[in-house]
């Protein structure tokens, strides 16, 4: 699993924020599988049809409940099709994934193949 952890500390020491930032493809999501993948494993976005890794939603839900925590996301794909995963993929308590990534005054923290293009030296 790929998952790359990073703490801030406050002026006093403290653990004020932790951030996860999670990969898609290949860890949350895969594009090859067998047909006999249950139809609450499966999302279609971009017109492909994915497979959701058996412990998804649970794993997401646990990194949301983290108190200080910010899940964030990175994918080679598109930022669109990255921002239609999430829309599909829920935890077990009904959230949407989207709505992990940020709070209402920030848009979704997602690092798509659109982002590192843009940044490369």
């Amino acid at each position: 699993m790929v998952v790359s952890i990073y703490s801030r500390t406050d002026a006093k020491g403290q653990t004020s924020t932790i951030d996860f930032v999670v990969d898609l493809d290949g860890v949350l999501i895969f594009d090859r599988f067998s047909n006999n993948v249950p139809d609450t494993k499966i999302i279609y976005a971009s017109g492909v049809k994915y497979r959701l890794a058996e412990w998804t939603g649970e794993f997401l839900q646990f990194l949301s409940e983290i108190p200080g925590a910010r899940v964030s996301f990175y994918s080679s794909g598109t930022r669109e099709r990255n921002l239609e995963v999430l829309e599909k993929i829920l935890l077990p308590n009904g959230t949407k994934a989207i709505s992990i990534t940020s709070d209402k005054k920030e848009p979704p923290r997602i690092f798509s193949r659109d982002f590192w293009s843009s940044h490369s030296s």
